[in-house]
């Protein structure tokens, strides 16, 4: 008896939260034929005209950019020769390649 009280509470909870789901996805998208009235917001709007203060250049940009580039490299420091790795290194390096698939 008590288990079948707990699979129906169970069972009305996810048809509860099946419910609520679908009730919040419909209701974040508008209606098709409803209009809303966002376009008060845009009906005053006109073109801001700005004086030009100068003519872009992008080359004199570029070049500074290209100059000052090498100052943010990384300098990663090198495992080859830290000594854990020197001797493993040097044989993995003498063998000769051998294609291992198969052929054809």
């Amino acid at each position: 008896m008590q288990e079948r009280v707990l699979k129906i509470s169970w069972f009305i909870c996810g048809a509860l939260i099946g419910i609520l789901t679908v009730a919040f996805a419909l209701g974040s998208v508008p209606q098709g034929s409803i209009i809303t009235n966002d376009t008060v917001l845009y009906q005053n709007l006109s073109e801001i005209q700005v004086r030009r203060e100068l003519e872009p250049n992008f080359d004199t940009d570029l070049s500074r950019l290209a100059h000052i580039e090498d100052r943010y490299q990384e300098k990663l420091p090198s495992l080859k020769d830290h000594p854990r790795l020197r001797e493993p290194l040097k044989r993995v390096s003498k063998q000769k390649y051998r294609y291992a698939g198969k052929k054809r």
